[in-house]
């Protein structure tokens, strides 16, 4: 005796079928994307970059590969360093840095779980700060904002300005 598959039972088994076999829609059709744009702007004193993403956390951060932490920092070096240039931006010999990250979702935040580390090694590898130590660096407290269409962290640089040597800025 032969059992007819009714529509019904066809469509629960294709919705318990395995994720491999279902249609997948491409990441970038299913994934937000913020209205921000990467910008520096130069402030009384310093200097205000914005990088349209958010900073990943430490506990992203510490899941990660190394190597993907690495071409993370390099890639936000990078950008930065382009930033800093096309805005003209100084070499900070001290200074004092506030992020402020602009999230989507208004939501309690653990400050110390979003600690700029590696965002404070790029700045130094772009040029814009002379070392991150804490002899040289302020690092006020950061702060948690909600943009639902723009999210993305903003980063306030302001100090005394590194020493010019014969046109270009002294690294000592």
């Amino acid at each position: 005796m032969l059992i007819k598959k009714s529509s019904k039972h066809s469509a629960l088994n294709q919705q318990m079928a395995p994720v491999a076999k279902r249609k997948r829609y491409p990441p970038d059709k299913l994934a937000a994307t913020t209205k921000a744009s990467w910008d520096a702007k130069k402030i009384p004193g310093g200097v205000k970059l914005i990088i349209p993403e958010n900073m990943p956390s430490l506990n992203q951060w510490k899941n990660w590969h190394w190597g993907k932490q690495d071409r993370y920092k390099k890639m936000l070096a990078q950008a930065l360093a382009m930033l800093a240039r096309l805005a003209g931006s100084p070499q900070f010999a001290k200074a004092s840095v506030q992020v402020i990250h602009f999230h989507r979702v208004l939501r309690r935040r653990d400050e110390d779980n979003l600690a700029p580390k590696f965002l404070l090694d790029a700045l130094c590898q772009a040029g814009m700060l002379v070392d991150d130590n804490k002899d040289l660096l302020t690092l006020l407290p950061a702060k948690f904002e909600t943009d639902r269409t723009a999210w993305r962290t903003e980063v306030y640089l302001w100090g005394q300005l590194a020493e010019r040597v014969g046109g270009t800025q002294d690294l000592h």
